[in-house]
């Protein structure tokens, strides 16, 4: 990563074009990458060659926290716009594929779970078949599956 640091005149030019209270992404140190809102800019007074920002920083839970912050404290910035974006959430992950034995040897540990077809399941293998139900016939012991109730045959 680079290294980008701001002109001295950055914070006042965006407070001159209206952006106060606009959101940025910059790397402060201590605090890493980090968004945060504009509120203010005090410019260096002499013998000072820094200014001061005023700014509030927007936490991960989505809260802020007001601060001041040396304007040659604040490495690159990213205009994000007038309202803070929200965060895209990540998709669910998708559970790992079903062995392909699975359609005939549904009674195995890794075939059980939810769609996972057998007796009375559908999309499966076994009895059940696409979408198709045959109640409880057959159901082996083992199964976990609250909405079959097992049925044992003797001989």
């Amino acid at each position: 990563m680079s290294v980008y640091l701001l002109p001295s005149n950055f914070f006042q030019d965006e407070i001159n074009r209206g952006r106060t209270g606009h959101y940025y992404r910059s790397v402060i140190p201590g605090y890493g990458q980090v968004t945060w809102q504009l509120l203010g800019y005090a410019p260096p007074v002499p013998p000072n060659t820094s200014g001061i920002v005023s700014l509030n920083l927007v936490l991960p839970n989505g809260s802020v926290q007001f601060m001041q912050v040396s304007n040659v404290d604040i490495i690159g910035a990213q205009y994000l716009g007038p309202t803070l974006p929200t965060p895209t959430p990540l998709p669910a992950p998708t559970p790992p594929p079903r062995p392909p034995y699975c359609s005939f040897m549904w009674w195995l540990p890794e075939c059980q779970g939810p769609g996972s077809g057998g007796i009375g399941g559908g999309f499966g293998g076994g009895f059940g078949g696409f979408g198709g139900s045959r109640g409880n016939i057959g159901v082996p012991r083992n199964c976990r599956c609250a909405c079959v109730t097992p049925v044992y045959y003797y001989r």
